[in-house]
């Protein structure tokens, strides 16, 4: 399915959210560590807390289409 994640990991150490971005077929990356000075308030299925939109861009790890339905994620550290 496009543009519907496959797996998420936290790369706790940098913020960065990795994403096996099954229906594109490729791998990648969010920081999580934006500014939230622009947040925006948006509606939401959850009316118990408030839903902030927040300025982020996501960025490829590999092309789209570089990969045969990617459906999951491990993080090493110091391969």
């Amino acid at each position: 399915v496009q543009n519907v994640p496959g797996h998420l990991a936290l790369d706790e150490a940098s913020g960065l959210l990795y994403i096996a971005d099954t229906g594109n077929g490729r791998v990648a990356k969010l920081d999580t560590r934006v500014s939230t000075a622009n947040a925006v308030t948006i509606q939401g299925l959850h009316p118990e807390t408030w839903l902030k939109r927040v300025p982020a861009t996501i960025q490829p790890v590999t092309p789209a289409g570089a990969l045969v339905r990617p459906a999951g994620l491990i993080l090493a550290r110091g391969l």
